[in-house]
């Protein structure tokens, strides 16, 4: 598994940028495939390449941190390894934006609920 690891790291990014290049594309391949406006068009799928390249790549960053901390002699496993393992997860399937979006929604609502509870009728 050290092996492993350690080839990991010294090629990742090798591995990390054609892998990130490739979920930009099918980003923008699967999620718009269809559009009228070319400008409109251009827009998405730039948005698309660039959340998506951008997602997978901080998934891979955190890959490389949390292997490295993994051959670090001196640190233990604690609930920063778990926070990265999740990042990498989340980064790697391009979800982390998304679920970066849906927590801010999450708290934007918690914040109308208060706000409609503070109000006085």
């Amino acid at each position: 598994m050290v092996k492993i690891v350690k080839v990991m790291l010294d090629y990742w990014a090798w591995i990390a940028f054609p892998i990130s290049i490739f979920w930009g594309l099918y980003g923008c391949q699967f999620v718009f495939p269809n559009h009228k406006n070319k400008l409109n068009k251009f827009f998405n799928y730039s948005y698309q390449f660039n959340i998506n390249f951008i997602s997978s790549l901080a998934g891979w960053c955190c890959l490389y941190i949390l292997g490295n901390r993994y051959l670090a002699p001196n640190i233990e496993p604690g609930v920063a390894d778990l926070v990265l393992f999740i990042f990498v997860l989340l980064g790697l399937t391009c979800n982390l934006p998304y679920t970066l979006f849906g927590i801010a929604g999450v708290f934007s609502e918690l914040a109308k609920a208060m706000v409609k509870k503070i109000e006085p009728k």
